[in-house]
């Protein structure tokens, strides 16, 4: 679903429908879409997760916003909520696309060839389009310079529960980058995989991830 904003921009959202007490927001990662996690439907069933998402700003279908930061994720978090919460399941859809693994682990390499290879797929995806959307690469060259910029809030001031967990081994993201986060956020876990690495820390904790949320609702 094509969502239209209060400012105007558009964001294609994604719901699943499920019905329960908990709704989970899925932020994607850079570059993907944001697409709901496949792997973790079962165990999120389980629990009466329904998933939420949508494609940032500048992915697929959705507007680019080339002056975003990270706080501006919530407003447009917010408004998506109101706007779907309620609504039938939408239609969820998979590109096939070639991805290259070369910076992964051999364990991210194994976990991308198994339950999470859709996450490869649609990496690719997000980055060229799949003939219907505009995609392109806006949307990262939007969430590199991001990560440059002032986030637009300070993590102290972050007081609900948070938990971080973060793979030892990950070549794409330091795990040292976890460990500050969870540091300068007043009531925060960390939960340090060693022998994990970028992909394949979903697979090992995500589950119990869910556990520690469905915990604290």
């Amino acid at each position: 679903m094509d969502l239209t904003l209060a400012d105007g921009r558009t964001l294609h959202c994604y719901d699943s429908g499920e019905a329960g007490g908990l709704t989970v927001f899925w932020h994607h990662g850079s570059p993907n879409t944001g697409m709901p996690p496949e792997p973790l439907f079962p165990a999120a069933a389980e629990r009466g997760i329904r998933w939420i998402s949508c494609d940032r700003p500048g992915y697929m279908s959705s507007t680019a916003r080339p002056d975003r930061d990270k706080a501006s994720a919530a407003a447009d978090a917010a408004e998506i909520r109101a706007a779907v919460e309620g609504r039938e399941a939408l239609e969820r859809y998979l590109a096939s696309h070639e991805f290259d693994m070369e910076q992964f682990t051999p364990a991210d390499q194994a976990a991308l060839q198994g339950d999470w290879a859709w996450l490869a797929r649609i990496a690719g995806l997000a980055m060229e389009g799949d003939g219907e959307a505009d995609g392109g690469p806006d949307g990262f060259i939007d969430d590199e310079l991001g990560d440059v910029r002032p986030w637009g809030f300070e993590p102290g001031r972050v007081t609900v529960p948070v938990l971080v967990f973060h793979g030892g081994q990950d070549r794409m993201v330091p795990s040292a980058h976890g460990a500050w986060l969870a540091a300068r956020c007043p009531d925060a876990e960390l939960w340090l995989r060693p022998d994990d690495g970028h992909v394949s820390v979903l697979g090992s904790c995500a589950v119990a991830a869910l556990d520690w949320l469905v915990a604290r609702a």
